[in-house]
């Protein structure tokens, strides 16, 4: 009896008709769907969820794909006994049943379901899954024509221009979430996306405060002045890092406005990095120059970034572990790369290689290639300093780190491990050895939450 009673406490129950589990587990689970740091939120706008599960607008796929994602955030004590990745797996393995019938019923609604699943497979560390959910989401999104849902040029035969704009900026966020979270899985898988798909047709997300609020209808893209002054305006409890963040200024946009999509920016670079290394009809020329120009976005963009303070806040913190980690991910498609191309003994083959092109002699030679390692090196060591002084910082909000935070830890322990164990002087080896105990120690204590950490770690172990 004590057996049985232990083997139930370590699954939810499901209700055969409606697949929900019980209401107190899901009212829990589905109450974090709102929160700030929770990624569901920036796909699924937080006011009209709760309206559409008032409203009873809200298929049981949907609602279990929500909660799949919601599980690393609950506080509710069943699935705390039962524990993160367990809940997390039974939810998916309802929801997967669903599935099919979401697939037969092509529509924004299911597509947004879909994506949460291929989110949650991504966090139960089923990488290949939920590369298969997230291209079939951009394969049905592109069926749909919303890829095409800013460009006026094209009509209007499916009414997106008439739509709401929360309605369109719903789909924005579906649309390039979908395709960021494919190049994602795809930069961890060392593959190409799955999905060639053509977003000029799709305005980047709007700004988060006017996301949050859900009635504004204005483009992140065409603000006007009035608009961007809560942005670009010094508040009073801004710190002097904050006021000068503000200030800056990226091809005339406000840095803040920009930072926004930073990592949807990069994604596209991403996307046609390993999408052009892959294509046997590109010559290699053209793929060293998308290559330089890639190197150089990152530049530009980091440059007008103001110094970190001394004591920096918790806030800044995350700012700056976020563009560590956008930065990174893209630096890491783009070093191997340029190593590659530019190791004078890569043209020694018996196949002879095309040469680099012009714009690649700069890094064509010892002093060069130890230029780009060690600025992957020093970013590398900079992430490091500030995920542990975040650490430090104790911050109430108990967060997950996003998923470009799980790859930028592959990254850095990678890197950091190579440097321990090539290390010229016990002293380095000592200090890069424990940058990398920490990567280990961290990745562990988050893969208790989400099992793409455990991914990281045995990708650093190795």
């Amino acid at each position: 009896m004590a057996e049985k009673r232990r083997r139930d406490s370590a699954v939810l129950s499901f209700d055969k008709h409606t697949h929900m589990p019980p209401p107190d587990i899901t009212d829990e689970l589905l109450g974090h769907t709102a929160s700030d740091s929770n990624i569901v939120s920036k796909i699924i706008q937080p006011k009209a969820f709760i309206d559409d599960l008032h409203g009873g607008r809200l298929s049981a796929f949907f609602l279990l794909a929500c909660m799949a994602n919601n599980v690393m955030f609950s506080t509710h004590p069943v699935v705390r006994r039962i524990g993160f990745v367990a809940a997390m797996r039974q939810l998916v393995d309802e929801a997967k049943v669903l599935a099919p019938a979401a697939l037969e019923a092509p529509s924004v609604r299911n597509c947004q379901a879909l994506l949460l699943l291929s989110m949650a497979y991504m966090h139960l560390g089923k990488l290949a899954v939920s590369s298969h959910y997230s291209s079939i989401t951009l394969r049905i999104l592109q069926q749909l024509g919303v890829c095409t849902m800013d460009n006026h040029d094209c009509g209007d035969d499916d009414g997106w221009l008439h739509a709401s704009w929360l309605e369109r900026e719903q789909v924005r966020r579906l649309v390039w979430g979908s395709f960021t979270v494919d190049t994602f899985l795809a930069m961890v898988q060392h593959t190409t996306p799955y999905v060639m798909v053509d977003l000029s047709g799709v305005n980047r997300p709007c700004a988060p405060n006017m996301w949050y609020v859900g009635n504004d209808n204005l483009d992140s893209l065409s603000l006007p002045p009035q608009a961007t002054a809560c942005y670009t305006r010094p508040r009073p409890g801004d710190s002097e890092y904050l006021t000068a963040l503000r200030a800056a200024k990226v091809n005339g946009m406000s840095w803040s406005l920009n930072g926004n999509t930073v990592q949807l920016n990069f994604a596209v670079l991403g996307n046609a990095i390993l999408r052009s290394i892959s294509d046997p009809q590109l010559s290699h020329a053209h793929v060293d120059r998308l290559v330089i120009r890639a190197s150089k976005s990152v530049s530009e963009w980091l440059a007008p970034v103001p110094l970190m303070p001394a004591n920096p806040s918790p806030d800044e913190l995350k700012l700056a572990l976020m563009m560590s980690s956008a930065s990174l991910c893209l630096k890491s498609v783009i070093t191997p790369y340029l190593f590659a191309r530019c190791r004078p003994h890569a043209r020694s083959t018996a196949e002879p290689l095309e040469p680099p092109a012009p714009e690649l002699h700069e890094l064509n030679s010892e002093q060069g290639l130890d230029r780009i390692l060690a600025d992957y090196i020093k970013d590398a060591c900079e992430y490091y300093e500030h995920a542990v002084r975040l650490l430090r910082s104790k911050a109430e909000e108990e967060t997950m780190p996003p998923m470009f935070a799980a790859y930028s830890t592959t990254v850095c322990g990678g890197m950091l491990a190579a440097c321990a164990h090539a290390a010229p002087s016990e002293r380095l080896h000592a200090r890069f050895s424990k940058m990398v105990a920490f990567f280990i120690r961290s990745s562990r204590q988050c893969a208790q939450r989400s099992l793409l950490f455990q991914h990281a770690m045995d990708e650093i172990v190795a």
